[in-house]
């Protein structure tokens, strides 16, 4: 049986469509590409219409065999350095990734570390954030019977060392059609669903995305691969409570792989 994802990446494959399609007033470009000698790249920007500000970063990715881990630099226009270190399979199971980060503007130095025990049916995370403001604990656990998942995820300490927050999840998957409920913190329930259309018309690689919460947000987003490698993506989101003051954004997405 294959090991459940991780807790953030619960239904990232939806939202992914609309955090990147339906950013209202932004362009945004996101590449990466690898080499042979299994070095990865990455740039990302983002262009603000109205503000016309420009914002982007640059990351070199390096990946070593012998020791089974992955190294990773990234730079940012606002001047942040950062280095990230992973390392696979140190037991059976188990990996580690060490982050940390410089903001030469602000003098902010954040730190990271997380452990991941992976196994045919769980996966258990445990992550330590360390900032100016306070250190921050998180716990998350994901249980796959079946096709169906079930994850928890809660967050101790904060500036005041005494905040806590918490989510659960519930999904049903098969193949590319997914259901995901998300409740957080006992207050704010989100419903997202993804259903891939394969004997219609336009092709055997279109999906149609939903997601929707019980504050009035609303999002429909359809995919469809033009061609091998070719990617077009239309999303529409709205918020009901201001949908007569600018509460609908549309968007519109393309992605090239090769």
């Amino acid at each position: 049986m294959e090991a459940p994802p991780a807790y953030s990446d619960l239904g990232r494959h939806i939202l992914d469509l609309f955090n990147l399609g339906c950013d209202p007033g932004l362009i945004r470009l996101d590449c990466k590409s690898k080499t042979r000698d299994a070095v990865e790249l990455g740039y990302s920007s983002v262009f603000g219409l109205e503000s016309r500000r420009f914002t982007g970063n640059v990351s070199v990715g390096r990946y070593l065999p012998v020791r089974d881990m992955n190294v990773t630099g990234r730079w940012a226009t606002d001047g942040a350095l950062g280095a990230r270190v992973d390392f696979y399979r140190l037991v059976r199971g188990v990996d580690l990734t060490f982050d940390a980060a410089f903001y030469p503007t602000t003098g902010n130095k954040p730190a990271s570390a997380r452990a991941s025990v992976t196994r045919p049916s769980l996966r258990v995370e445990a992550e330590a954030n360390f900032e100016e403001v306070g250190t921050t604990a998180t716990f998350s656990t994901v249980y796959r019977t079946g096709h169906w998942l079930m994850g928890a995820w809660t967050q101790l300490g904060g500036p005041s060392g005494v905040d806590a927050q918490w989510f659960g999840s519930a999904g049903y998957e098969v193949g590319h059609r997914r259901l995901m409920v998300t409740i957080e913190g006992g207050r704010f329930l989100k419903l997202l669903m993804s259903q891939p259309f394969g004997p219609l018309d336009w092709g055997a690689h279109s999906t149609l995305s939903a997601t929707g919460t019980f504050n009035g947000f609303l999002g429909l987003a359809f995919s469809h691969v033009l061609s091998p490698g070719v990617k077009l993506t239309l999303c529409n989101s709205f918020n009901l409570n201001t949908l007569n003051s600018g509460g609908h954004a549309v968007g519109i997405g393309l992605e090239f792989e090769s």
